[in-house]
C-alpha cells in the first residue's frame, strides 16, 4: 500500500476485517508521512463499503485466498472497479505441477496451509474460470 502510494502518488483505500491490523497499518501510514493518501477500512471483502464504480484498480495480495466462497469476492471486485479498470492479484494456489501423491509436494502445501491459515489452496484453474466469468482480465506471469 504504502510502496505504491509513495511511488504513484494514487491515493489507496485498503480493506481487512481485522481491526488489529487496520489500527497497525494507520500507525505505519501515519508513519511514514502517507497517512493522507493510504485509508484503511475496517470491513468485510464479500461486502464492500464501497460505491459501485469506485476505483481506478484493485489489487489483492494473499487475500482472496481466505475467501470461503471465491465467487462472491470476485463479484465484488467486480463491482467496485470502473469499466476498463485494473485488477491485480498475488495469490498462494496450486499449479498443474502440484502432484497430491507427491508426500514432499503435500508437506509444502500443508506448510503453507498452516502458516497462512488457509482452509486450504486452490488450483489457480478456479481462479482463471472466475476472472473470466466476470470479465476481469487476465494477465498471468510465470515464475520458474
Amino acid at each position: 500500500m504504502r510502496a505504491i502510494a509513495a511511488h504513484s502518488g494514487a491515493n489507496i483505500v485498503g480493506i481487512t476485517i481485522n481491526e488489529y491490523q487496520v489500527n497497525r497499518a494507520r500507525l505505519h501510514n501515519k508513519k511514514a508521512g502517507l497517512d493522507s493518501s493510504c485509508e484503511v477500512v475496517c470491513g468485510n471483502f464479500l461486502e464492500m463499503p464501497f460505491d459501485d464504480n469506485s476505483f481506478d484498480g484493485v489489487y489483492s495480495i494473499e487475500a482472496t485466498c481466505h475467501a470461503p466462497k471465491l465467487e462472491e469476492v470476485y463479484r465484488e471486485i467486480y463491482r467496485v472497479l470502473k469499466p476498463g479498470s485494473l485488477y491485480v492479484s498475488y495469490e498462494w494456489v496450486t499449479t498443474e505441477l502440484f502432484n497430491s501423491d507427491d508426500p514432499e509436494h503435500v508437506e509444502i502445501i500443508h506448510g503453507i496451509e498452516r502458516g497462512d491459515a488457509l482452509p486450504g489452496l486452490r488450483n489457480i484453474v478456479i481462479y482463471f474460470r472466475l476472472l473470466r466469468k466476470w470479465d476481469l482480465k487476465l494477465l498471468m506471469r510465470r515464475f520458474s
